[in-house]
């Protein structure tokens, strides 16, 4: 899973074709969270499985997973 390091709702609805108001309200009653509160909540639960299941450094991990380098 290499997730976008970054995304708006302005481009996600865009790539749905809808408005952003449309595209909120539809990820939000599917999901239950906001679009913006989702993407970092995926990455944070992949990179806690990454780091339990593979031996490899945090900043690789970190970057697999969409954060950015911190240096």
């Amino acid at each position: 899973m290499n997730l976008p390091a970054q995304s708006t709702v302005k481009q996600l609805a865009e790539q749905a074709n809808v408005s952003i108001w449309q595209y909120s309200q539809l990820f939000r009653k599917i999901t239950g969270k906001k679009p913006l509160h989702y993407l970092p909540e995926l990455r944070l639960n992949h990179a806690k499985r990454l780091l339990l299941e593979c031996r490899r450094p945090l900043r690789e991990v970190a970057r697999q997973v969409g954060f950015p380098d911190a240096t």
